[in-house]
C-alpha cells in the first residue's frame, strides 16, 4: 500500500512538473513573440532597399507575371531590360529611394520573393511605390517564431529542457538576433530550413525512420529556391549522414537537389536566357578573399550599419571556444561545426569586405544554443576572468538606451558598478571561500537577468530612442505590429 501511494505521489509531482515546464515554455514563447512583433515595421530602418528588392520582384511576379525590381549592377544590363531609373517614394512621401528597375529581375530565385510579394499583394500594396515593411516583414515574424521553437527542441534534445528554453529566450531578446529575425530577406527563411534539417538529422541518426528522412530531400532544395546559398545545406547534411555510414542516404539528398536546381534554371532562362546567363556569370565571379573571415568576426550588425551587441559577441565567442576545444561533447561539436560551415559559406559566396550581415543569419539559431552552453560553463566554474567577461558584455545594451535627451551612465558610476560586480571574484583568487563562490554565481544570475531586461527594454524602445525623439519615417502598421505588453510596456518603454 505504501509503495502504491509513493508511486502515485511521484506520478502527480512529475505531472505537475511537466505542466509547469509547458507553461514556462509558452510564457517565454509569448513574451519573445510580442517583443519581436511590437513595432516590427520600424526597426530595421524604413525603406530598406534589400527588402524592397525581393518585395518588388514578388509583387510584380504575382500581379503582372514578370519579376521587376531594382538591380545592383545596372551598367551590366542592356537598355532593353531597364524600364525605369529614378526616384521612388512611399505613399506618404516620407522616404525616397533612387533605383534602376529591371525587367525581368533574375538576380534571385523566386520562392522568397513570392512569399513577401504575395503577402504585400494581399495587403493591397502599390507595386509602383515603396512597399511598407509592415507588409514585407509580416511573414518573417511567424518564420522567426517557428525558428525559435526549433531552437528549443534542438537544445532540449541535445542538452535538456533548460538549455533549450534559455536558448529560445535569448534568441528572442538579444538585439541583433531579434532585429535580424524581422528582416525580410531570404537568409531568415534559410535559417529555418537549416536548423530544421539539423534537427531531423539528429532524430534520424538516433532512430532511422523514413518520415524523418523524406523532408531532407526537400528542405535544401526549397532553401535554394529562396537564395542559391540555401542549396549548400545539402552537402552539410549529407556529410553528417556519411559520417554515420548512411552513404546511400547522403547520395540521395545530393541527387534530390537536381530538380530544384533545374527549376531555378528553367525560371531564369524562361524569362530572358541572355540576361540570366549574365547574372550567373556576374554572381559566380564576386570578390572573395583572405580578409573575409576577420571582417565577419569583427563587424556585428543586423542592418547596413554596425551594431555592437555584447551578447552577440559573447555568443560568437562561444562558437569559437567550442570549435577549438580539443575534447568536447559530440553534440556541442555538431552545433559549432554548423556555425563554422555557414561562416565558410559566407566566405566563399559573399563579397570579401561587404557589410552584408544578413548572409550570417542562418548560423544565429546555433549561436543561441552555444551561447547558453558557455554561460552554463561560466556559472559552474566562475572566476575573475569569466565574471569580468559576462559583466563587460551583458550590459552593453545600456549604450543604445541613451541619446542627447537620455544620458548614458557617468564614468564614475560605470567604474563603481563594474568593480562592485567583479570584486568578489577577485577576492576569490586570494581567499578560496565557498561563500565567495556562491556570491559569484549569484552575481552571474543577476547579470543575466539584468542584461536580459536591458536587452528587452532596448528592443521595445529602440525606435524612439534611436530617432532621438525628433523625427523618423513611420509607415503603415498592422494589428501584429501594434501588439504590446499590457503591464510591462510602462517598464520596457522609453
Amino acid at each position: 500500500m505504501k509503495k502504491t501511494i509513493k508511486f502515485f505521489g511521484a506520478s502527480i509531482l512529475a505531472h505537475k512538473s511537466q505542466i509547469a515546464k509547458i507553461f514556462l515554455f509558452l510564457l517565454v514563447f509569448l513574451f519573445t513573440f510580442i517583443l519581436r512583433a511590437s513595432g516590427y515595421e520600424r526597426v530595421p530602418e524604413y525603406g530598406h532597399l534589400e527588402e524592397l528588392q525581393y518585395g518588388w520582384a514578388g509583387i510584380n511576379l504575382v500581379e503582372t507575371g514578370s519579376p521587376v525590381s531594382w538591380n545592383p549592377n545596372p551598367r551590366e544590363i542592356e537598355k532593353k531590360n531597364i524600364i525605369y531609373s529614378g526616384p521612388i517614394s512611399d505613399e506618404g512621401k516620407q522616404t525616397t529611394v533612387h533605383v534602376t528597375l529591371v525587367k525581368p529581375f533574375l538576380e534571385e530565385p523566386p520562392l522568397f520573393s513570392l512569399l513577401v510579394g504575395y503577402t504585400s499583394h494581399l495587403f493591397g500594396a502599390d507595386r509602383t511605390k515603396i512597399i511598407s515593411p509592415a507588409y514585407l516583414r509580416f511573414p518573417m515574424i511567424f518564420i522567426a517564431a517557428a525558428t525559435s521553437i526549433l531552437i528549443f527542441f534542438l537544445g532540449r534534445k541535445l542538452f535538456g529542457y533548460w538549455i533549450g528554453l534559455l536558448a529560445m529566450l535569448f534568441f528572442g531578446t538579444i538585439p541583433i538576433f531579434l532585429f535580424s529575425s524581422r528582416f525580410a530577406i531570404p537568409e531568415n527563411l534559410i535559417a529555418f530550413f537549416y536548423i530544421l534539417s539539423i534537427l531531423l538529422v539528429v532524430y534520424f541518426l538516433e532512430k532511422p525512420r523514413i518520415w524523418l528522412f523524406l523532408p531532407l530531400l526537400f528542405l535544401p532544395g526549397l532553401a535554394g529556391l529562396a537564395k542559391p546559398t540555401g542549396f549548400l545545406i545539402a552537402p552539410f547534411v549529407s556529410f553528417l549522414l556519411l559520417k554515420k555510414d548512411f552513404w546511400r542516404h547522403a547520395i540521395v539528398i545530393l541527387l534530390a537537389l537536381l530538380p530544384f536546381i533545374a527549376i531555378f534554371l528553367i525560371y531564369g532562362f524562361h524569362f530572358d536566357a541572355k540576361l540570366f546567363g549574365e547574372v550567373l556569370r556576374t554572381q559566380g565571379t564576386r570578390p572573395v578573399g583572405w580578409s573575409a573571415l576577420t571582417f565577419i568576426l569583427a563587424t556585428p550588425a543586423f542592418d547596413i550599419k554596425w551594431f555592437f551587441d555584447g551578447w552577440y559577441m559573447f555568443f560568437l565567442l562561444a562558437a569559437l571556444f567550442f570549435l577549438i576545444q580539443p575534447a568536447q561533447d559530440k553534440n556541442i561539436k555538431l552545433l559549432a561545426f554548423a556555425c563554422l560551415y555557414w561562416i565558410l559559406v559566407v566566405i566563399f559566396s559573399g563579397g570579401e569586405q561587404d557589410l552584408l550581415p544578413w548572409y550570417r543569419f542562418p548560423m544565429f539559431p546555433f549561436l543561441a544554443i552555444l551561447g547558453v552552453l558557455l554561460i552554463r560553463e561560466f556559472f559552474q566554474k566562475p572566476d575573475f576572468f569569466r565574471t569580468s567577461i559576462l559583466v563587460g558584455f551583458f550590459f552593453s545594451a545600456r549604450y543604445y538606451l541613451s541619446n542627447p535627451f537620455r544620458p548614458n551612465v557617468t564614468p564614475n558610476m560605470f567604474r563603481f558598478y563594474f568593480l562592485l560586480l567583479v570584486l568578489p571574484s577577485l577576492a576569490y583568487l586570494v581567499w578560496k571561500k565557498k561563500w565567495l563562490l556562491w556570491l559569484m554565481q549569484a552575481i552571474i544570475i543577476f547579470v543575466l537577468v539584468a542584461g536580459t531586461f536591458l536587452n528587452s527594454k532596448l528592443i521595445y524602445s529602440y525606435f524612439p530612442i534611436s530617432c532621438e525623439s525628433l523625427k523618423c519615417p513611420i509607415g503603415v502598421s498592422t494589428t501584429l505590429g501594434r501588439l504590446y505588453f499590457p503591464i510591462l510596456w510602462r517598464i520596457l518603454g522609453p
